[in-house]
């Protein structure tokens, strides 16, 4: 049996698999860039399909139903070798719907293999490592061995009731935040294959859960001051530029000497510094933004120029020269 290959075509660098099917070769393209990350994401994909087709089971169409060879399979078209450059693989099945095998869709783990490594391209590493929490978690241990079409709107809801029943993280059972998350990934990918595979999605007419509007209560200008009063003396420029520019924790965590422009007096929001790692980039367009800086501010940006290390780009640094940890930083100084 050939084996199912990963390979890199070199005029884009992006990977494809590489396989025989029914004495033809198969040559599927991917937008995956190759890294170790997505030779891992695909090396799965081409695991489950090696297996199906050792099985006899590979429904070519279901995994690839956008490819030019999806119809010439099912109407049982090429010869019924496997195996490349067998000359007893001469025998063709005669074409035509009599001979067309019933189309079936994948499994639930197939096609949300295949959707994470179609899109995941085009999310920001966080939002990527939170889906594919959530699939090895949560969705691919409760549907991953259901056929898609299979699935039914009853099915998703018994799942959404059940999941309010798990444990929280902070509180007693999951929140709803946390089960629409969920939802909202579970809806994408079923009704993307509804799409793909044309049958009738799952997801119709169920609304996301109600959540309770937070009641904010910002610290007054009397409380800023005491905390700034009585805070460690290293962290009172840090906690100056917080509460005075409303900079989320990874912005100010990973704001870096070139993005302020004390010229013209602003803050650049370019980048961010979250879990340990930077991010190129913000959480959204929105965010992408140039603040002002207030007296206060700009007196804190330069005390923090005074002790600058020249070897460090971050403005705000550890005495490593390294970015702030926000974990560190909340368990041991907050």
């Amino acid at each position: 049996m050939a084996k199912v290959n990963i390979r890199t075509r070199p005029e884009t660098e992006t990977l494809y698999l590489d396989f025989f099917f029914r004495g033809t070769r198969c040559r599927e393209q991917t937008a995956l860039s190759d890294t170790p990350e997505h030779r891992k994401r695909l090396q799965a994909l081409a695991n489950r399909i090696q297996k199906e087709i050792e099985r006899g089971t590979f429904d070519y169409g279901a995994f690839f139903p956008n490819s030019a060879k999806a119809d010439l399979f099912a109407a049982g078209g090429a010869t019924q070798s496997a195996e490349p450059g067998n000359s007893s693989a001469a025998c063709h099945a005669p074409p035509g719907p009599a001979n067309a095998p019933e189309r079936q869709t994948p499994f639930f783990a197939d096609f949300a293999e295949l959707w994470f490594l179609e899109l995941s391209p085009q999310w920001r590493r966080m939002y990527r490592q939170t889906i594919r929490e959530t699939l090895d978690t949560v969705l691919l241990p409760a549907f991953g061995t259901r056929m898609l079409h299979e699935i039914t709107k009853a099915d998703v809801l018994a799942f959404r009731a059940e999941l309010a029943k798990r444990p929280g993280r902070k509180s007693a059972t999951v929140g709803p935040a946390r089960i629409n998350k969920v939802m909202c990934f579970l809806r994408q990918i079923l009704n993307e294959a509804a799409d793909r595979y044309e049958f009738t999605p799952a997801f119709r007419n169920i609304k996301p859960i109600k959540q309770k509007r937070t009641d904010v209560q910002p610290f007054s200008l009397e409380e800023v001051q005491r905390i700034l009063s009585t805070v460690r003396p290293d962290f009172r420029d840090y906690l100056t530029v917080r509460f005075f520019t409303g900079l989320r924790s990874g912005e100010v965590n990973g704001l870096k000497w070139k993005n302020v422009d004390l010229e013209r007096n602003l803050i650049l929001v370019r980048e961010t510094f979250v879990n340990g790692q930077e991010e190129d980039g913000v959480k959204t367009d929105g965010s992408l933004r140039d603040i002002p800086m207030l007296p206060m501010v700009r007196e804190a940006i330069e005390s923090r120029l005074k002790v600058r290390d020249p070897a460090s780009p971050w403005v705000f640094t550890t005495t490593q020269g390294n970015p702030i940890d926000g974990h560190n930083f909340c368990n041991r100084v907050w």
